[in-house]
């Protein structure tokens, strides 16, 4: 039954609250939400958010070298 209230939630527009501690970026909250829009074409393509993805891990290995 939880499929069904999934489904229910998402034609209602709810979205999960962003997570506290697990580690979310700002940038990478900011592409999750733009990827929930309803309008397709406002939408991140998968391109851009391979790009983003690609950026984030860049910068998450280059603090960690530091």
């Amino acid at each position: 039954m939880i499929e069904a209230s999934v489904i229910y939630s998402i034609f209602k527009n709810d979205r999960p609250l962003r997570p506290r501690h697990h580690g979310v970026s700002d940038r990478v909250w900011a592409m999750i939400q733009r990827c929930w829009v309803r309008d397709p074409l406002q939408r991140m393509t998968a391109a851009e958010v391979v790009d983003l993805l690609e950026v984030e891990a860049a910068s998450h290995t280059s603090n960690r070298s530091l």
